[in-house]
């Protein structure tokens, strides 16, 4: 059985290496890494010490390809962070179950997280990680696919 994941293509696709896979446009998608925790002097009272990595930032870009939903609220979120725990310890290409869009969203819900919360995807790096390796690697053996949509299209 092949799963089908709705996706909306990105703002600017130079700064997305996934986006020629999903689109269709290459048959290469690079294996993510493990997001490392950067840390810098603040600049001022209400800035950020976390600089994302490149690990990072493509996690979360591949993470926004789903289209967004009211996270805060999701009922699946007790469940999320149980499976995150349940991720933190392993390889970053050990298989993860579950089903392809529940995880999808998982990833945009931690990104959207991060934004309000510094440090909450640095925190899951490796479970992140395990998650977003697991899609590739469905997408790429056939038993992922994905539905380009147009947010706004009616």
């Amino acid at each position: 059985m092949v799963e089908v994941v709705e996706i909306v293509p990105v703002q600017d696709p130079e700064l997305d290496p996934d986006s020629e896979f999903l689109l269709g446009r290459s048959k290469v998608m690079a294996p993510f890494s493990v997001p490392l925790l950067i840390t810098r002097a603040l600049s001022s009272p209400t800035a950020s010490n976390l600089q994302p990595d490149p690990a990072m930032l493509r996690l979360i870009r591949f993470a926004q390809h789903v289209p967004p939903f009211e996270w805060p609220n999701d009922p699946r979120t007790a469940a999320w962070e149980h499976l995150l725990a349940e991720l933190a310890p392993g390889e970053e290409s050990d298989p993860v179950l579950g089903a392809a869009r529940d995880l999808w969203n998982l990833l945009l819900a931690v990104a959207r997280a991060d934004r309000f919360n510094d440090g909450v995807f640095a925190g899951h790096g490796l479970a992140l990680t395990r998650i977003a390796n697991e899609l590739r690697r469905r997408l790429l053996a056939g038993t992922l696919t994905v539905l380009i949509i147009h947010l706004g299209d009616p």
